[in-house]
């Protein structure tokens, strides 16, 4: 998946259950051609996948942005929560014994040049694309989506933001697309400034933004975005609740090991992108390759 398409659900990821787990096999969208007005748009791709919700299998649908949703008993589209694929190829078999914290990282991330230690009691899990950490949790608990902290190039966030040099028109010009794409109804910069980070001066901006639930209701989260200078530029994502003692918890979490980090070159960087590119074409080409054999199928 592109680069846009990928943070607005790590984004969302980060500070919601929401769109953390997406549907496997989702289209790719070309980063240069999703314009304004595609990623305001509502309407719906084409079934992608099957997910279980509430114990009931549903279809699956992307937006033209991007976001997964599926459509409740009154036909009202309803944000994709994370639950658990339905397997078929299991017929139903009893998985209650799948330890899902397995395919997580605890102690050291090392991966594409990015390096830093994990802080202890928490796990990092990059299925996106970029690291977020999370609070450690037993088996048969959830996962806390509400306290998060992700590391992710500054360029998959802000389209306008070249080698670091964040202002505080690139954050409210990112968040209000967000907002009329439908992954926040409302959103505030509640301010901005610079902070040493990895012995570097960053810049950082603190937002206070509202989520639609799957109810009336709406969860508001506050998120500090570190955004650091150079032509390795990387985006640390600090996400809370909207609450001081929650703020204060993702802050220190972070200090505890922010000295640890390493971020890899640009040249790394833009290996690691070419090599992202080259599976995307691989994955579209399988899919091509299924449709036109399915169709085939289907004619005989």
């Amino acid at each position: 998946m592109k680069k846009k398409e990928l943070f607005a659900r790590l984004s969302a990821a980060a500070v919601s259950a929401a769109v953390m787990l997406t549907v496997s096999g989702c289209a790719s969208q070309d980063k240069k051609t999703k314009s304004n007005t595609e990623s305001k748009s509502d309407s719906a791709t084409e079934s992608t996948s099957e997910s279980v919700v509430d114990g009931k299998k549903v279809e699956v649908y992307l937006a033209e942005d991007g976001t997964p949703y599926y459509l409740n008993e009154d036909g009202e589209k309803m944000m994709l929560f994370a639950t658990p694929f339905a397997d078929e190829s299991d017929d139903g078999a009893d998985d209650s014994n799948y330890d899902v914290s397995e395919q997580f990282i605890r102690g050291h991330y090392s991966a594409n040049g990015l390096e830093f230690t994990i802080p202890d009691g928490w796990f990092a899990e990059d299925s996106l694309g970029a690291p977020t950490i999370f609070q450690d949790f037993e088996q048969g608990e959830e996962i806390n989506y509400d306290e998060a902290i992700s590391i992710v190039p500054t360029s998959y966030i802000f389209d306008s933001i070249e080698n670091g040099e964040a202002d505080e028109d690139a954050v409210e010009s990112y968040f209000s697309e967000l907002t009329e794409a439908g992954f926040y109804s409302s959103y505030e910069l509640l301010g901005s400034g610079s902070v040493n980070v990895c012995g570097v001066d960053a810049k950082y901006f603190d937002i206070k933004a509202s989520m639609p639930m799957d109810t009336e209701s709406e969860d508001v989260f506050r998120t500090r975005y570190i955004v650091t200078p150079g032509d390795n530029s990387h985006c640390l994502i600090l996400s809370s609740l909207d609450t001081e003692e929650s703020a204060k918890l993702v802050q220190d979490v972070f200090d505890s090991f922010s000295d640890t980090i390493k971020f890899p070159t640009a040249e790394q960087m833009k290996n690691t992108e070419a090599e992202l590119e080259a599976e995307e074409s691989e994955d579209l080409e399988e899919d091509e390759e299924e449709a036109a054999l399915t169709e085939i199928t289907e004619s005989e």
